[in-house]
């Protein structure tokens, strides 16, 4: 909890130096804010990239693997592809190439981390940084991820950290209208987590200007999605052939309520201003349809509670989203469910008290390796 604090803390105090800067003319505001992401960037790369193998679920289990996988043969590593893709055995051979070519700049596992995290956080903050205008929609796009993203992208599964860093070298290929750059993106992706290929139908779903009727359809198609939910799943890993997918199927989750109830009011309340902003909206409809998509993955969570995942490839862009409840235009009415937001995503770091420790600190693992 303290350092998610500390990070959204100074990334707050250092936009107050930037603006006042800015005001009196020694730095242009587009500096500022430029500034203002590459800052935070670093930040939310060393936190990430500087944590204790103790810290998060899983980065003890991954430290293990590349341990072992650095001194495998090439010919191993390559033969794995082969045990993969046409006999079945294991997943994701492209995971063990990426380890493998990662120990060749160093193979120390700290190192080894805060690539992931520069890989995961250049892109997002380059996301951050072309869909917001000013720093303070920047201080709130490090609030949201920090609140709602951090427990996974920073502190647990390396390999959706890396493929959703491609995700998002993409997305910016389909602003830039290159199909031939996004597949590439996607299928490099796909050798490292299979799940990224739930991105691909979003090149030509992110084009769609009527964002509205976008929303009004994933409203619309949620109860639906919560009733045949699992009926989905099962479609997706006929799809993938992914065994993993039959397993989600067949689980029981309760499903993400706090995170839905406000994933939904959410996207009500900025809606709800969309005539307000409707030239803004239509501008940014990358944004706003990915988040819109989010919204109707999310009744996958409680089919199980892993197909989180899924969601993630289109709830990221929440970061940016959040920002847009605040009218854009001077003299609109006000949005209340803004700060109220903004006091909902606070609270949530607080209550959830996350132990964190740097890699040079003694900490104790998990009780999933007790």
């Amino acid at each position: 909890m303290i350092i998610q604090l500390l990070v959204i803390i100074t990334v707050f105090l250092y936009s107050k130096i930037l603006s006042s800067r800015s005001s009196i003319g020694t730095l242009t505001y587009e500096k500022s804010r430029k500034n203002l992401c590459i800052f935070a960037t670093i930040l939310l790369v060393l936190q990430s990239g500087l944590r204790n193998v103790a810290v998060g679920a899983d980065t003890y289990s991954y430290f293990i693997q590349f341990e072992n996988d650095i001194k495998a043969p090439w010919s191993q590593i390559i033969g794995r592809f082969t045990d993969v893709y046409v006999y079945g055995e294991g997943k994701d051979a492209g995971y063990q190439v990426f380890e493998k070519l990662c120990s060749n700049i160093s193979t120390n596992y700290t190192i080894y981390l805060l690539i992931i995290a520069c890989i995961f956080f250049i892109p997002l903050m380059k996301v951050v940084y072309r869909n917001t205008l000013s720093l303070e929609h920047i201080v709130i796009a490090v609030l949201v991820y920090e609140s709602l993203f951090y427990s996974f992208f920073s502190i647990t599964g390396c390999r959706q950290t890396i493929e959703t860093g491609l995700c998002l070298l993409a997305f910016e290929e389909i602003k830039n209208k290159n199909l031939k750059k996004f597949l590439l993106f996607i299928f490099i992706g796909a050798f490292i987590h299979k799940s990224c290929l739930i991105f691909l139908p979003f090149y030509w779903i992110a084009t769609i200007k009527k964002t509205y009727l976008l929303f009004y359809l994933s409203v619309l198609s949620f109860p639906f999605m919560m009733v045949f939910g699992r009926a989905f799943t099962v479609e997706l890993a006929l799809l993938s052939g992914s065994e993993n997918y039959l397993n989600y199927a067949n689980e029981e989750a309760a499903g993400a309520v706090t995170l839905s109830l406000f994933y939904i009011a959410l996207l009500f309340s900025t809606f709800y201003q969309y005539k307000q902003n409707k030239d803004y909206f239509d501008d940014h409809s990358y944004i706003v349809n990915a988040v819109t998509l989010g919204l109707f993955f999310l009744p996958l969570t409680f089919v199980s509670s892993a197909l989180m995942r899924i969601v993630q490839y289109y709830s990221i862009f929440l970061i940016v989203f959040v920002g847009y409840m605040k009218p854009i235009k001077a003299n609109t009415r006000r949005n209340i469910f803004y700060p109220i937001a903004v006091v909902l995503l606070l609270y949530k770091i607080i209550s959830t008290n996350a132990t964190y420790g740097f890699f040079w600190e003694t900490m104790a693992l998990g009780s999933n390796y007790m």
